[in-house]
């Protein structure tokens, strides 16, 4: 019995002298193995790339023989051929630990050359938005050029629903080059104010004719005044998002040829109030909505105008939007509505242009995406009606009818990296 306690006492002291060593060992091993230290990148490595090209089909279905421009349409205007309707470069970098960073901006072909549509300069590059961050707590300071906040549509256009864009956001300011604060307030509140140079497009229609009325093109170039703008979001309920923003876009200088007596390149200093409120709702993974409304309010200082005629313009438009998310993997459906009223265009000094009707223009849209990776394939169905006395839209072979109602169907391919 000793003999086998014996045996016991030597077999566990000869185990535990094993497990000692087998720990001693590890703990040298990793002691002697020494921590890889990463490699710090080099700013370029640092930069984040992206950006998108895209390309369309656009059929005019009042009558396919016709190539009229198709009027009211944004980055989308050509019908009845292939057209390259742009592209978008953007360069990013942001440094947690400094709270600095920048963002720039490329546009290129006929998603720059006219806000309206007019995709003449398709081999044309514009600096659209270059501009720097810094943010200290809860605020954060931007300078340079940079995207109006207002609207519910952005200038990406792989992150909007549609391929084209809607009417209020030809009616929009584009961008603006000044200062901006941002701050985070308690309650899911965030504020923001913002001075600048003047927005990119402070007249409905400001690049062209429209309607009738022949405007030259607005700019900070030719903006003598400065731009104001505050908005407040609120992000406390649970799948919904609310903004409101105004913006007053000052001084801003218009030649208006041959509208109530004026003479011709009569000019005058007009104000632009734009007031814009936003609300997106998540339903589920599969379907949202969005709504907004905007109210633009023109004032100028022409002399010599009759009484009424454009002395106050105002207008306003609604857009509905929504997004489903269909059962078919990759494939979405959205449609939208928008319309745009203008009760000022019923004055009697305006009626040789535009009848003696408030004009009111009302679009159709939807669309049908299919996301393949980066290639996304869209087919959209687009109808704009219009009430005016002067039927504004062109059909037949040449334009040689004119109708209320414009209908078109476009297959675009739009690619994003």
């Amino acid at each position: 019995m000793s003999s086998i306690k014996r045996h016991l006492v030597l077999g566990s002291l000869i185990a535990g002298s094993l497990a000692i060593s087998a720990v001693a060992s590890a703990d040298e091993s990793a002691v002697a193995t020494p921590v890889a230290t990463p490699t710090p990148l080099a700013w370029y490595q640092k930069i984040q790339v992206g950006g998108y090209v895209d390309a369309y089909y656009q059929m005019n279905l009042n009558e396919l023989s016709s190539n009229n421009n198709l009027l009211y349409r944004a980055f989308d205007a050509k019908a009845n051929q292939f057209s390259y309707g742009g592209g978008q470069l953007t360069l990013k970098q942001g440094d947690s630990s400094t709270g600095t960073g920048y963002f720039v901006d490329l546009l290129m072909g006929g998603a720059m050359s006219n806000t309206y549509g007019n995709d003449s300069n398709n081999d044309s590059v514009s600096l659209a938005e270059a501009y720097v961050t810094q943010s200290f707590g809860q605020a954060t300071f931007t300078l340079g050029k940079f995207a109006t906040p207002l609207g519910a549509e952005v200038t990406y256009l792989p992150s909007d629903a549609n391929f084209s864009r809607s009417i209020l956001w030809e009616q929009e300011p584009t961008y603006q080059t000044g200062l901006e604060l941002s701050y985070s307030l308690p309650a899911s509140l965030t504020a923001a104010l913002w001075v600048d140079n003047g927005a990119s497009v402070g007249w409905p229609g400001a690049n062209g004719t429209t309607n009738g009325l022949s405007t030259t093109s607005i700019d900070n170039a030719n903006n003598n005044g400065k731009g104001y703008g505050v908005q407040l979001s609120y992000a406390g309920i649970k799948n919904l998002d609310l903004t409101g923003t105004w913006y007053l876009d000052d001084n801003v200088p218009v030649e208006v040829a041959g509208i109530g007596g004026l003479t011709a390149s009569g000019s005058m200093l007009t104000r632009m109030d734009y007031t814009n409120a936003v609300a997106t709702y998540t339903l589920n993974s599969s379907l949202n909505f969005a709504g907004e409304y905007l109210n633009e309010a023109l004032v100028n200082g022409v002399s010599g105008a009759p009484n009424g005629a454009l002395n106050y313009v105002q207008q306003q438009g609604y857009a509905l939007y929504a997004t489903w998310n269909t059962p078919i993997a990759n494939l979405s459906l959205s449609p939208r509505f928008t319309q745009w009223f203008d009760p000022n265009l019923g004055n009697p000094a305006l009626s040789t242009y535009l009848g003696t009707n408030p004009y009111q223009l009302d679009d159709y849209t939807l669309t049908l995406k299919y996301q393949m990776g980066p290639l996304a394939h869209m087919l959209e169905y687009e109808a704009t009606a219009s009430n005016n006395l002067q039927p504004v839209f062109a059909s037949g072979k040449g334009g040689s009818k004119m109708i209320t109602t414009q209908q078109s169907l476009t297959y675009a391919a739009v690619y994003s990296f």
